[in-house]
């Protein structure tokens, strides 16, 4: 039997069920990489992250070759490659790891559809994500969770994650030595793993960081080396200032899955186990790769999940189109040294701390500069290494107010927040080299600084370095306002309705997929029209998540649609049923939602210790997200939300948190509130001043 083994993600050998089904009865096996021109070459995707590719393909490729094999390189469109290397090598199986990205899902519809017509059944594997997002969805009666706590409930009752699978045997079947010939025949070419500048890339990459399972493995054995870190590990806790990263960046090698996720999962969970005690999700390393479970099972499920403009989780917000803003907030060109630090880094890196995303992302939308959330997904889909789609539009609602959280008031400062981390200031010098001789009194407000002070430093403000884009004091209390009156104008989520499914016609090769031409990859903007489009809302049709088995069915007719067949791990069935989507955020909920922001966050804690422990990063490292997702309200609690938000401000706009036991927390000046409100008396109160003034 010939075998063809697909690789897209999971850039490993180890943990690869699809390629242990591969090698079943194998007798010659073709691993390909089939490089897409979707992805290739056309600026969807920065330099440093296809260098991590490349890095990642080169080292498959010593895996293979250790083996006695090699991984073949193609060219082409998936779906119409595929059926020519079925043809060239006279495949008679073809395995490959699912996708849940919008584009994945329908290249692998047409995929699917031209390999059923050559008759060669096909088998499909759940190995990027810890659970099956389809399966989860099922067992939650077809409804999304849109909280992290309701998201672990469910996952409880679907049990426990699979057993990553064994390795490969050392060695493989070698490729026969027609197979160049033969894919000649079909008007192909084998090529080698790429050079940068033969995918029409011009720069040289910056990153420090490189690609591959072989390093993957080994930072994952470095980082679980010290057992006291991981089980006292807290995501609210960090340095975002530190010069050498302070996490795992594994985010990457889990985004390509050079390193598998399970195998991660296990390893925490025997340290977990060997310890009299540990932090616990969602603050522990476990419970962030639980917010990347999380945030792949809302992506998968939710229409438009990659925009604002008919996604039932988004708020609408009215958000100001400025291109010059965007540009100017990606060039680190914004007169504020701390988020042009943050936003240089990125272009240097690939790569910036979780509290730093947090940073530069609350002041691109509600913060400072008003600009649409997906303006900044595009640039950090453009430029982090670890960019993973499901994350990084999930976490661009949530640090900008439109969904998972809703504590709009609560804004980072971008002069006091990177001040407290490192008040020298040498995180700014070293990634905003014009002020690497101001002093420490003026490097986070170089504008303040005396004119002899900026001379001496080399650095007139104005001129060597920009003035402050806006008056972070004024827009932010501005931006406030905007969008308290965008809530205010909200129509309930639940009356926005997802678009309608395929008909059974349509969907009968592969049930619950809309049409291919309902399908279609989100456009992006071209370099010379790139400034136009920034903020303008995408037009990408969502498509229903992919079913998956772990076995296909046997070949069937090209006019009869696949049968489902077993999987080789069942999950076990729930009857639990959660927070039904699409309904109206509850922000009072999220503020009381359990989780870090409860007790955690940096130095002594306060209200931006607890912002950093409510809000995710874009992508974070070790590829989760960390915070608390806000809950929504059902029909019956609709007569008290406004109430419930009223008391929510007054209370963050006072500048205080109630406790259990009295008393009240300060706000830290890293996050301010700006709405200046007195809360009324109760009318308890009013009538005891009545009663008291009678006696």
């Amino acid at each position: 039997m010939n075998a063809l083994l697909l690789f897209r993600k999971g850039l490993r050998v180890h943990d690869n069920p699809a390629l242990l089904e591969a090698l079943t009865d194998c007798k010659q096996l073709y691993p390909v990489f089939v490089f897409d021109p979707w992805f290739a070459g056309n600026g969807k995707v920065g330099t440093n992250r296809f260098s991590f590719l490349l890095d990642s393909l080169h080292d498959l490729d010593a895996s293979f070759k250790a083996r006695g094999s090699r991984l073949i390189i193609v060219h082409g469109n998936p779906p119409d490659v595929v059926p020519q290397l079925i043809k060239a090598w006279k495949i008679n199986k073809v395995c490959f790891e699912a996708d849940t990205e919008p584009y994945s899902v329908e290249r692998d519809r047409n995929m699917i559809r031209n390999v059923e017509a050559t008759g060669v059944p096909w088998h499909s594997f759940v190995s990027h994500t810890l659970y099956d997002t389809a399966k989860l969805l099922h067992l939650n009666k077809g409804q999304v969770v849109t909280a992290y706590s309701a998201f672990q409930r469910l996952t409880q009752r679907a049990g426990l994650p699979g057993q990553p699978v064994g390795d490969p045997p050392s060695l493989l079947p070698p490729i026969p030595a027609d197979a160049q010939q033969a894919l000649a025949m079909v008007g192909l070419k084998e090529a080698g793993v790429p050079s940068l500048a033969d995918i029409g890339y011009h720069d040289q990459p910056t990153s420090p960081f490189k690609g591959g399972e072989t390093l993957a493995l080994k930072r994952l054995k470095e980082h679980t080396a010290d057992k006291a870190w991981v089980v006292q590990f807290e995501k609210p806790k960090g340095n975002p200032a530190a010069l050498v990263p302070a996490t795992t960046v594994l985010s990457p090698y889990l985004k390509f899955g050079c390193l598998s996720i399970r195998v991660f999962y296990q390893r925490l969970q025997q340290i977990e186990a060997e310890a009299k005690q540990s932090s616990k999700p969602p603050v522990s390393l476990r419970g962030q790769l639980l917010w990347r479970e999380f945030f792949y099972f809302v992506g998968a499920n939710t229409p438009n999940f990659d925009r604002m403009e008919g996604n039932p989780i988004c708020k609408q917000i009215p958000w100001d189109t400025d291109a010059v803003k965007v540009a100017a907030w990606e060039a680190g060109k914004t007169g504020f040294p701390w988020i042009d630090a943050c936003m240089r880094q990125l272009q240097l890196h690939g790569w910036m701390h979780h509290l730093a995303r947090h940073a530069v992302a609350c002041f691109l939308t509600r913060g400072d500069l008003y600009c649409p959330w997906e303006a900044g997904r595009d640039v950090f889909d453009r430029l982090l290494i670890d960019d993973d789609w499901s994350i990084n539009n999930a976490n661009w609602m949530w640090l900008s107010a439109s969904a998972f959280f809703y504590q709009y008031h609560r804004v980072y400062s971008p002069i006091t927040f990177g001040k407290k981390y490192d008040p020298n200031g040498d995180f700014v010098r070293k990634f905003v080299p014009e002020l690497k001789d101001f002093p420490a009194k003026w490097i986070y407000e170089p504008w303040k600084a005396p004119i002899a002070d900026q001379k001496q430093a080399n650095c007139r403000i104005g001129v060597d370095y920009p003035k402050p884009m806006v008056d972070h004091a004024a827009v932010s209390k501005e931006n406030i306002q905007k969008l308290k009156d965008a809530y205010a104008a909200n129509s309930p989520a639940s009356k926005i309705k997802p678009p309608p499914r395929a008909s059974p016609a349509a969907t009968a090769t592969l049930p619950g997929h809309a049409p291919a031409s309902q399908a279609r990859p989100p456009p992006r903007a071209s370099p010379a029209v790139k400034a136009t489009l920034y903020g303008r809302k995408q037009t990408s049709i969502p498509v229903d998540p992919l079913p998956r088995q772990d076995a296909q069915p046997q070949p069937v007719a090209p006019s009869q649609p696949a049968s489902a067949a077993g999987s080789s791990s069942q999950e076990p069935k729930s009857g639990f049923v959660d927070v039904v989507m699409p309904r109206e955020p509850d922000a009072a909920a999220t503020a009381a939602s359990p989780g870090p922001s409860d007790d955690k966050g940096p130095g002594a804690g306060g209200q931006d210790a607890r912002q950093d422990a409510a809000e995710p990063e874009a992508t974070l490292p070790g590829g989760t997200a960390t915070g608390v997702g806000g809950t929504g309200s059902d029909k019956s609690h609709s007569t008290a939300r406004d109430a419930k938000q009223r008391r929510l401000d007054w209370s963050a706009a006072a500048g205080k948190k109630r406790k259990a036991g009295g008393g009240v927390q300060p706000m830290c000046d890293g996050l301010q509130s700006r709405q200046q409100l007195t809360r009324p008396p109760s009318k308890r109160q009013s009538k005891l001043k009545v009663v008291l003034s009678k006696v």
